[in-house]
C-alpha cells in the first residue's frame, strides 16, 4: 500500500510507481478516508507535509507504517487555537488554491 501526497491537492506519482506490481495498492491522500479502508499489511506514506504526517500517525494504530520524506520539512502545528490546521486552510480558501494561483506561485517559489 502506498499513500502518495502532493502539494495543492494535485496527485504527484513518480514514474517508477507504474512499474510496481498490481498487488501494491496506490492512492493519493485526497482519496484516503479512514484506516479501516486501507487493506491489511504494511503502508508506505510518501510525503512529509502535514497531510503525510497526519495519515501516517492515524494509520500507525492499525498498520505497520513507513514514512518517506524527500527532504526535511518543518511540519506546521496540527491544532491552532483549538482548531485543526485544515479548518483554517478551508475557511480561508487556501486549501482550494492551485499552483497557478498568485499565492501558489509564491509558495512554490519559497520552497526552493
Amino acid at each position: 500500500m502506498v499513500v502518495a501526497t502532493g502539494p495543492f491537492q494535485v496527485p504527484l506519482t513518480p514514474a517508477f510507481a507504474k512499474r510496481l506490481g498490481e498487488d501494491v495498492v496506490q492512492l493519493h491522500s485526497s482519496a484516503y478516508r479512514t484506516p479501516e479502508t486501507i487493506p491489511p499489511g504494511p503502508v508506505l506514506v510518501v510525503g512529509g507535509g502535514n497531510t503525510g504526517f497526519q495519515i501516517a500517525e492515524e494509520l500507525a494504530g492499525s498498520h505497520e507504517v513507513h514514512l518517506s520524506v524527500g527532504s526535511r520539512q518543518t511540519a506546521l502545528p496540527q491544532r491552532i487555537l483549538g482548531r485543526d490546521l485544515f479548518w483554517y486552510l478551508d475557511a480561508t480558501g487556501l486549501i482550494r488554491k492551485t499552483t497557478a494561483s498568485r499565492i501558489g506561485r509564491r509558495l512554490k517559489g519559497a520552497r526552493r
